[in-house]
């Protein structure tokens, strides 16, 4: 017998025994007293000696052991209490049921009452019933918990042991759970073996990956075989760990020793770095802003040496072939050669020219390769400021980073999307991928000569987009884009331009070029000091200063977009990944060593005792089945029709042969089912037998009617252009629609089967007048509604905008342009009436805002009109200043329309001189008054030889058409009479010239003069006729060398 003490004494042995197993959960702690005082009951009634061990399936952290003392044989009896999860079993060769996770919760008490094994004793089987037992009531589901529970017939609730027998004495027979036993005593002194070779290499810094192996299955008699295996197993592992531990070591020791050397360098280099950017930072040439190139992690690579091949993929309407290259650089081996030239002809604002690259082999994001790039130019407004007769375009050539020259444009727009081999576009990752915008020359703040290049960003900066980032020693800062999408903008305030050297590089264009940076910037020490560190810093043939002039966009996303522009109308543009180099004179250690990394593989192996029989419950959807016509005849012993539903699998497992169970049914009307046909009795209660038995409980979907409405409404509203309102919304009357359908108990789904409430309209409803105004849709509707299944999730609301617009109405205007001519004397005083021509009118139609009152006159004026050509009427004794006026071409447009187009002109009659005098700046006598002969007879006027006309390509300047300038016409000079003459309007179609003018050479008023005998009269009027010749024909001159001159520039500018 055992006493307490002695209970306790054990009960705590064992719990020492088993301190490092893991925390039972609260139900294992319930389950295992429970099971520990009906074992103890049985002990002292039977005497009969229990047994745990581990089978298949089983987790540590499932098991809860309770040890109590066998009354009447001082052995220990164990109970597991073990919690299954598991929902498909499989039987492997040795009768093992192999199963997987579990939805089924069994509480197993497993016990042993006999001497002898149930398999071996079939009477022990008979008088040792166990049985799961979970009441069911026939045909009906009563499940609460779907769990199992084992009773053992034998046992009394109570633990009554009023007819309790002494059993006899006897040698133990080994039984299956002391098989169990010695199995898990293997496996556990193995498998510490390795698990304390895994731990030691964990804490060495070696990642260890356990994967569990293929179990070692075996019967009782195999035990030892599988030991064996299991032991060879075991030490393979170890000696992996082992040999690769040691591997590991010496790397580590080698990461070491590299690791120091490279801080040491690392140190020094940062020193030097410190150092030198102190030293940047006295010239300005440093501060906080600056990136640190240095941390710069650059995924992008375009490598410049690639042989790729450009093709234009797209031209617009405004783009041709064009001819000529440009040359950058004059070292043959680094010179840029831009051969390839395409013409822009007008402004553009969209796409206009798209570019493909191919052929890459080494340029790469990340690990990705890079299969095309494409480019996509858009954005040109020509800028002809300099070089203003070539023709405006963009260069370029096979070489992605050679880039482009643009020629006669504010700037240019580009797209640069990255294909990788697929033709799938790279995404960009933010903080990989910078671009290098360099050679950004300026001559500085107030000059128009400053390379700007700036990143664009997509509205939600998503898609693509990026920011600028300032290099250290680089006059080139990142400011503020202007437009809403824009991004930074990268250019030099400062006159960079001014340090570079174009042509040969030699000490005298050196000290030229230094002479004119101190001039720019003033001679002080610091300018000094940068001027010589960064002159000739735009070299082309050697970039060791190029930081000096350039800035890095960091990028990111499916696409980059970046406008290079100048406001002197050309510039060359690069897009470059290389990141610029400070000229600091120390080299960065590179990366730094990584530290070894290893993972190990180890597989752990366990061996595993053939299980015993089980019993499984499942239920099988056939409701597809049912809708195909099958309606019966399933069989309920092998899966032959539906669909399982693994999920609420019954297993009733680790029960001895014999073994009688119960079960109740799972709850199927809960989730919506109903039987399809009537489930076999073993599906219910039954006896374990050798092999795995499966039942089938066949079930179909249990449905409902439901119903759906759906309403649809009307609205019109009535808008101003400006969206303001016009008048109130009309709303109309809610048409309702109604349908029924069957709804799956099961799945939930609905079949919207029914029909739908037929076709209902909307009525015809007219626009309402507003004054003034007119409107797109005199009307709106009807509208016949029919609501189906396939737009039933759809608006069918109805909502319409009625727009109304001003009216607009045609309109006119008149301009009246008048002419007058004054005949004064010197005096001033009316020598003549003056002459009033007939007014011309000119007329334009227009279009008038009727709410507004705005006008638009956009129609064609009257052509242009003309006042002819009059002549001056002849006065006795006075010589006209004017011979003839006119004629006047009158031109009307909107641009002339406001001002004063009325000709005005005034002729001065100057008494006739008597004595010519021959004195360069004579003094004129006064006139004699002349006696008029009372009916002189007119002498015929000689004909003036003709004055040679203008060359053949003079034609009139059609730039002053329309502004009032007077033709000269040929005319002859008028005979002075005794009386006053009207003025003469002479017609501008006949004798009217406009390429020349003719003069007599004689003054017509010598013959009406009186002769005195003194030939001055005479030789003043020759030579006031040859002043008047030569005054026009030198006017004449003057015109034809400014037509010349002007032809030529047109010429020169067209590229004749």
């Amino acid at each position: 017998m055992t006493s307490e003490k002695n209970f306790k004494k054990k009960m705590k042995r064992y719990h020492k025994n088993h301190e490092d197993h893991k925390e039972m959960s609260p139900r294992a702690k319930k389950a295992a007293a429970g099971a520990a005082s009906a074992l103890l009951g049985v002990g002292i009634m039977t005497g009969a000696n229990t047994h745990v061990v581990k089978a298949a399936g089983y987790r540590e952290d499932e098991i809860a052991e309770v040890e109590s003392a066998n009354v009447l044989s001082s052995e220990k009896t164990k109970v597991r209490i073990s919690v299954q999860q598991r929902t498909n079993s499989t039987e492997d060769q040795n009768g093992e049921v192999i199963s997987d996770e579990s939805t089924e919760t069994s509480n197993d008490v497993v016990t042993d009452t006999s001497t002898e094994t149930a398999s071996t004793n079939p009477e022990s089987v008979a008088t040792n019933d166990t049985t799961v037992d979970t009441t069911s009531t026939e045909g009906t589901s009563q499940l609460e918990t779907q769990s199992t529970e084992t009773t053992t017939e034998q046992v009394s609730a109570t633990g009554d042991t009023s007819n309790e027998k002494t059993p006899k004495e006897e040698t133990k027979t080994p039984t299956y759970d002391d098989a169990k036993n010695e199995v898990e005593n293997i496996n556990n002194t193995n498998n510490s073996k390795l698990d304390e070779a895994i731990e030691n290499a964990k804490g060495e810094g070696v990642e260890v990956d356990v994967a569990n192996g293929e179990d070692i299955t075996t019967n009782v008699s195999g035990i030892k075989d599988a030991e064996g295996k299991l032991e060879e197993h075991i030490q393979k592992q170890l000696d992996k760990i082992n040999k690769a531990l040691e591997q590991y070591r010496t790397e580590l020791e080698k990461y070491n020793k590299e690791s120091k050397d490279y801080e040491i360098k690392l140190a020094e280099y940062n020193q030097k770095k410190a150092d030198y950017i102190e030293e940047l930072k006295k010239y300005g040439l440093w501060d906080e802003n600056n990136v640190d190139i240095d941390k710069v992690s650059q995924d992008l690579i375009l490598d410049p040496n690639e042989s790729s091949k450009v093709t234009v993929v797209y031209k617009g309407d405004n783009v041709t072939v064009g001819t000529g290259n440009k040359t950058i650089g004059t070292n043959p081996d680094t010179q840029v050669v831009l051969d390839q030239f395409y013409k822009i002809n007008k402004e553009t604002l969209g796409e206009f020219l798209r570019l493909e690259y191919t052929g890459f082999q080494n340029s790469k994001y990340g690990n990705v390769d890079i299969g095309k790039i494409s480019v996509s130019f858009s954005g040109w407004k020509p800028n002809y400021e300099r070089d203003k007769y070539d023709p405006s375009g963009i260069y370029f050539n096979n070489k992605l980073t050679d880039g482009f020259w643009y020629v006669h444009s504010d700037g240019v727009t580009v797209d640069i999307t990255l294909y990788d081999k697929k033709d799938n576009p790279i995404d960009l990752k933010d903080g990989t991928a910078y671009i290098t915008a360099g050679s950004l020359n300026s001559e500085g703040t107030g000059s128009k000569y400053i390379e700007k290049a700036e990143i664009i960003n997509d509205k939600e900066h998503n898609e693509y987009g990026g920011s600028g980032l300032a290099l250290p020693e680089s006059t080139v800062k990142v400011h503020e884009g202007a437009g809403i999408y824009g991004g930074d903008v990268l250019y030099s305030e400062k006159n960079n331009e001014v340090l570079v050297i174009y042509g040969d590089v030699n000490d005298k264009t050196i000290r030229k070029q230094t002479q004119a940076a101190i001039n720019a910037w003033g001679d002080t020490e610091t300018n000094r000091v940068i001027i010589n560190k960064y002159i000739n810093w735009d070299n082309s043939n050697d970039n060791k200063k190029a930081i000096f002039g350039a800035g890095l966009f960091k990028v990111h996303g499916k696409k980059i977009k970046i406008r290079f522009s100048t406001g002197t109308g050309s510039a060359w543009a690069t897009y470059s990944t290389s990141i610029p180099k400070m000229t600091l004179d120390a080299v960065h250690p590179g990366k730094a060593p990584e530290r070894p990394t290893l993972k190990i593989e180890v597989e752990k192996k366990q061996i595993v005792l053939n299980k015993n029989s089980s019993v499984h419950i499942h239920y099988v959807d056939v409701y597809n089945d049912i809708q195909n016509g099958v309606t019966s005849g399933f069989d309920h012993v092998s899966l032959g029709h539906g669909t399982e539903l693994g999920e609420h699998v019954q297993h009733i497992e680790y029960l001895a042969i014999g073994d009688k169970y119960q079960n109740t049914l799972w709850d199927w009307a809960s989730a919506g089912y109903v039987l399809a046909e009537m489930y076999v009795p073993e599906a219910l209660k039954g006896t374990i037998k050798d092999d795995p038995q499966h039942h089938y409980v066949y079930l179909t979907h249990n449905t409902e009617t439901e119903h759906r409405h759906k309403d649809v409404n009307q609205v019109i509203h009535y808008n101003y252009e400006d969206g303001t309102t016009a008048h109130e919304d009309y709303n109309g009357k809610t048409l309702h629609f109604d349908q029924k359908g069957t709804k799956d108990l099961v799945t939930g789904e609905i079949t919207w089967d029914g029909e739908w409430t037929p076709v209902q309209s909307f009525e015809m409803v007219k626009s309402p007048e507003i004054e003034n105004y007119v409107t797109d849709r005199l009307e709106v509707g009807p509208y016949n509604i029919i609501v189906t299944n396939d737009n039933y999730g759809d608006n069918l609301d109805k909502e319409d905008w009625v727009v109304y617009k001003a009216q607009i109405k045609e309109t006119s205007r008149d301009k009246v342009v008048t002419q007058v001519i004054h005949y004064v004397y010197e005096d001033g005083s009316t020598a003549k009436p003056d002459h009033v021509s007939v007014n011309l009118v000119f007329t334009q139609t227009g279009v008038k805002n009727m709410v507004t009152g705005e006008e638009i006159w956009d129609g064609e004026w009257t052509k242009t009109q003309t006042f002819v050509t009059v002549v001056s009427p002849v006065i006795e004794g006075y010589t006209a200043d004017r011979l003839e006026v006119g004629p006047y071409d009158i031109t009307v447009t909107n641009d002339n329309y406001g001002n004063n187009l009325d000709k005005e002109d005034t002729v001065v009659y100057r008494p006739n001189t008597t004595t010519p005098d021959l004195d360069p700046d004579p003094t004129p006598a006064p006139d004699p008054t002349p006696t008029p002969d009372p009916d002189p007879t007119p002498t015929p006027d000689p004909e003036p030889e003709p004055t040679p006309g203008p060359l053949p390509e003079e034609e009139p300047d059609k730039e002053n058409k329309g502004t009032g300038t007077a033709k000269v016409a040929p005319v002859k000079a008028a005979t002075v009479s005794d009386e006053a003459q009207t003025p003469e309007t002479v017609s501008t179609t006949e004798g009217i010239s406009d390429e020349s003018t003719e003069v007599a050479e004689k003054s017509q008023n010598e013959e009406t003069l009186p002769e005195t005998g003194d030939k001055k009269a005479e030789a003043a009027g020759v030579l006031g006729a040859l002043a008047a010749t030569m005054g026009i024909t030198g006017l004449d001159a003057s015109r034809r060398r400014k037509a010349s001159a002007k032809v030529n520039r047109k010429d020169k500018k067209n590229g004749k």
